[in-house]
């Protein structure tokens, strides 16, 4: 079931048209949601990695600091753990990178499952518009804190909130997704069968 799950999807990468069953969409969105999930916070420890090296290199060179038992506080390490001016909007750029294309590899898929349900692919649209503009958002907020700049605090409110009715939107999708398959022909197309789908 895995590989035939693949083989549609991956044959169908750009097809935006007709339907998709449950049967041939879960295995294929589930396995890709778990490379993401896997990738993402790898892709963060690499790029932390210089970070920890350094600040291993301070407490190594300072043992008292790391006797104490006390919390060290980034300010007393900051000026010889010092990381580039650029440091956390080249992070959000990467995390985008990775989105963008975990988003190229599903996103053909989803529709296909949508229609499947007898929904539109705007359903998919409203938490792609708003994933796309909270990564703006917060390369524009961690671009501020390279120049040493103070947040602030409306666009900050503004990316909590887009946030929030993001985590929402993938809420309703999800909901939409898991919905069984119109038994019927639609407007979409015919309804999908095992014979028929596969390519």
């Amino acid at each position: 079931m895995l590989a035939d799950s693949f083989r549609h999807n991956f044959s169908g990468l750009f097809r935006f048209s007709g339907r998709s069953s449950p049967r041939l969409f879960w295995p294929y969105a589930i396995v890709m949601t778990a490379i993401l999930f896997v990738a993402m916070p790898l892709m963060m420890q690499w790029f932390m990695a210089p970070f920890f090296r350094s600040a291993g290199k301070i407490l190594a060179d300072h043992p008292d600091l790391a006797r104490s038992g006390d919390a060290i506080a980034y300010s007393d390490i900051s000026e010889e753990v010092a990381l580039p001016a650029n440091f956390f909007v080249d992070l959000v750029t990467a995390v985008a990178s990775m989105v963008g294309i975990y988003i190229a590899l599903i996103s053909a898929s989803v529709v296909r499952r949508l229609h499947d349900g007898g929904r539109s692919a705007i359903w998919g649209m409203v938490p792609l518009v708003l994933l796309v503009f909270g990564l703006a958002g917060m390369r524009y907020l961690f671009a501020g804190i390279g120049t040493g700049a103070d947040l602030h605090p409306g666009v900050f409110a503004l990316m909590f909130c887009n946030n929030v009715v993001y985590l929402a939107s993938l809420a309703v999708l999800f909901f939409q997704l898991v919905r069984i398959s119109d038994p019927h022909d639609n407007h979409y197309g015919r309804a999908p069968d095992a014979e028929r789908e596969l390519p």
